[in-house]
């Protein structure tokens, strides 16, 4: 009993039922991802917890994978932040240390430094509001990249340095 329509092979059908099933899976997949999240945020499940205290810890743990680990700590930072943003709240108290373990477990990794002084010195609500944890996180990539060259940290250490004297960019007070 062979359904056969004419013109059409059998493996022109069989491609055609993938596409559509792939087309359907793509489509269903929005409204179940933000039904589970509801689901999951009306239960409480997004509890921000630091499973690592140390990244001293992370190191000897991870076998020598310290630069991939630093990247997903790096990720973590960014989707805490995120998170955070978008709740519109103004605790971020994981921030600093996440941003030390990310910074313990790859020195290199500018980006963690950089970006991660930013969100921790911006004014609530678009920041942490600690300026003097974001500068103590610029002293500790200056110290341990001195020779990079084009850290750019040194540059922000010393504008960071004016703006708390009061003195403006272009010299005047």
């Amino acid at each position: 009993m062979k359904a056969n329509v004419p013109g059409v092979s059998v493996k022109t059908r069989i491609r055609l039922f993938c596409w559509s099933l792939l087309v359907a899976g793509f489509l269903g997949v929005v409204p179940l991802q933000k039904g589970i999240d509801a689901e999951l945020q009306s239960a409480g499940m997004f509890a921000d917890i630091l499973y690592f205290p140390s990244g001293e810890w992370l190191r000897r743990a991870s076998l020598g994978h310290e630069g991939l680990l630093a990247d997903i700590y790096w990720t973590r930072v960014v989707q805490y932040f995120g998170r955070q943003r978008l709740e519109r709240s103004t605790r971020f108290e994981l921030l600093g240390p996440l941003l030390r373990i990310t910074t313990e477990l790859d020195p290199h990794l500018l980006v963690a430094y950089r970006f991660g002084a930013i969100f921790l010195a911006e004014p609530p609500p678009r920041g942490a509001g600690r300026p003097e944890e974001a500068l103590q996180l610029l002293r500790c990539q200056s110290r341990l990249l001195a020779p990079v060259a084009g850290s750019g940290i040194h540059l922000l250490l010393g504008l960071e340095g004016l703006r708390q004297r009061g003195t403006s960019i272009s010299g005047g007070k």
